[in-house]
């Protein structure tokens, strides 16, 4: 599932940001530890490059998604 999401986490459009930090906080909770232990790091970068995002919005989905990772 992660290798279909990813060109999606590589996106610019804030929608699609936030709507793959809403999946992501979603997998994290489903499906953790596993996910934590294997793709732990691309998922956190992808979190943190979305704290810097100039929408609000976003940085708030992405604090929400670290809480859930």
């Amino acid at each position: 599932m992660l290798a279909l999401m990813l060109p999606m986490m590589q996106s610019q459009h804030p929608r699609i940001i936030y709507d793959s930090l809403v999946v992501m906080g979603y997998m994290a909770s489903e499906f953790a530890p596993e996910i934590q232990i294997n793709f732990g790091s691309m998922i956190l970068e992808f979190i943190a490059k979305s704290l810097g995002h100039s929408l609000l919005k976003v940085q708030y989905k992405a604090a929400l998604c670290i809480v859930n990772f």
